[in-house]
């Protein structure tokens, strides 16, 4: 993936973003990273085995720090392929899982024999959330600027019965200032998609913007946090 020539491309127009805040991958396609993905399926391929690839390093981190066998139902909002949920499914099974992405990044998921497991393909700026007393999102909330981040935690929100929790799974911004792999995302986020890495207290500010309360930060042994959130 990092060898794709329109990231690339993007770096080359690093300087657009330093002097405009704008992603710089604008620049090359002016409806943005994913709408690209989405019109150059080699590509969007490529990116999905990348982030699949990835995020298997990082469940194994995951899973021994936090029960998700309490939920009878966990929706994994912007899953991709269903890594982390078919994962969890593994570890709780008797809990059952719903895959949310776009119609195209999902196209391929079926749920194998016995796994209890769904797929929905939607929208999270336009379409409703589906129902679950939990609601994961993995490496999501970073891909945007605040705006839009609210927007998809608040269409959460609008949909999520008043008992269900939302698990947001990023790095977090140190205050101080060691190497930290939020760093390095954070300038990524700034070029490509236009997003950010966050600190706690920033989290915070934006779930509470989209009527939501930040309960409880997990961490692991692995860069990630999971960042437990309640209705206010």
């Amino acid at each position: 993936m990092i060898g794709m020539p329109v990231f690339w491309r993007a770096w080359e127009n690093m300087e657009h973003s330093m002097r405009t805040g704008e992603p710089a991958f604008s620049k090359v396609h002016p409806g943005g990273v994913f709408a690209y993905l989405a019109d150059h399926p080699e590509e969007g391929r490529i990116f999905n085995a990348s982030m699949t690839s990835k995020s298997h390093r990082d469940i194994a981190a995951l899973l021994p720090v936090y029960d998700f066998s309490q939920f009878a139902t966990i929706a994994d909002i912007a899953g991709g392929r269903g890594h982390l949920l078919r994962a969890i499914l593994k570890s709780s099974p008797n809990t059952q899982g719903i895959l949310f992405d776009q119609t195209h990044v999902v196209a391929e998921v079926s749920p194998d024999k016995d796994e209890k497991l769904s797929v929905i393909g939607g929208n999270f700026f336009t379409d409703h959330m589906p129902k679950a007393d939990a609601y994961i999102l993995m490496n999501v909330i970073h891909d945007w600027a605040d705006a839009e981040s609210v927007k998809i935690l608040s269409a959460i929100r609008r949909d999520m019965p008043q008992h269900a929790r939302v698990l947001i799974i990023e790095t977090i911004v140190p205050l101080t200032p060691e190497p930290h792999l939020a760093k390095e995302l954070d300038i990524a986020m700034m070029v490509l998609p236009g997003g950010k890495e966050r600190t706690k207290e920033e989290y915070a500010e934006l779930v509470a913007k989209s009527g939501l309360c930040l309960k409880e930060v997990v961490n692991t042994r692995s860069p990630y946090s999971i960042l437990e959130v309640v209705t206010t």
